[in-house]
């Protein structure tokens, strides 16, 4: 996401990184952009044992965006 928001930076989009990420943000319910870690641990969560009577979900990790 930083990637994203430095390069619409540089075209002018946005004022300043800070203000890319706050706008960025607040698209989302929690209030932040995910992270590939988020990702992680809901894979873990699926493949542990807590999982084990799970079968045939959706599992969206998006920060609320589709709730």
């Amino acid at each position: 996401m930083d990637m994203l928001v430095k390069l619409q930076v540089e075209r002018g989009v946005f004022k300043s990184f800070e203000h890319g990420m706050a706008t960025l943000n607040a698209v989302f319910p929690l209030g932040h952009t995910g992270e590939p870690l988020d990702v992680a641990e809901a894979a873990v969560f699926l493949a542990s044992d807590r999982a084990k009577h799970i079968t045939g979900i959706d599992l969206p990790v998006d920060g609320g965006v589709c709730a």
